[in-house]
């Protein structure tokens, strides 16, 4: 299977790791799209020279993961997943965060988001 493959790299077959590595990357590989817009929102407010946003937005989404970690890891004992759960919830928490200021300050519009660019641009 591909998920073994890539680990495979990694960690030599039947390493005691894997067992953990496995649900932690698949539950992680769904903060792909929310993990883009965060670099997005972080280079864009850098580059019109406020660093304090992007600075704020990340110790914000920080601080949930690190509350949410020893909740849904050892509280609710999910474990490893639980972990992968609340990086997740942090990214999109980052995502979400970066995607309404910059829209809010408008810096970005849905309606250049979701538009195709035309031949002659490309």
């Amino acid at each position: 299977r591909y998920p073994d493959k890539v680990l495979s790299s990694v960690l030599k077959d039947g390493a005691p790791a894997l067992k953990y590595a496995k649900p932690y990357l698949f539950i992680r590989s769904f903060a792909f799209l929310p993990s883009l817009i965060s670099i997005i929102g972080f280079s864009a407010f850098r580059g019109t020279l406020d660093t304090k946003t992007p600075l704020k937005i990340s110790l914000f989404s920080n601080m949930c993961n690190a509350v949410l970690d020893p909740i849904l890891m050892f509280t609710m004992a999910m474990g490893v997943p639980g972990a992968a759960l609340a990086t997740l919830f942090a990214e999109v928490v980052s995502a979400g965060s970066f995607l309404a200021l910059l829209l809010k300050r408008r810096m970005i519009r849905w309606s250049k988001i979701f538009r195709l660019p035309s031949w002659t641009a490309l």
